[in-house]
């Protein structure tokens, strides 16, 4: 892979320090989409009077579905029964 000029892959980042997770769940049409994820990545810290790459830290997010809405923009309560969304009124 021939990359862009100051662009250079970092291949400092341990092993497992990015990764994730994202849930599926189905709604009454039979469409699938996500409904909680977690997603972790390491962060480069540019080093040196000659630009080297160290490991900085390791990021984390995450985040789930707190509300189903139809096209009209209302609660659709049979969604969330369906992705086991607990959300409050």
């Amino acid at each position: 892979m021939r990359l862009p000029p100051r662009l250079t892959l970092i291949t400092t980042a341990p092993a497992g320090s990015a990764g994730g997770e994202i849930q599926f769940g189905r709604l009454p049409d039979g469409a699938w989409v996500p409904v909680r994820w977690q997603l972790r990545a390491p962060v480069p810290k540019v080093v040196g009077e000659v630009p080297s790459y160290r490991l900085f830290g390791v990021v984390e997010t995450g985040g789930r579905v707190a509300a189903v809405y139809n096209a009209e923009g209302k609660r659709d309560r049979a969604a969330e029964a369906a992705l086991n969304v607990a959300a409050p009124d």
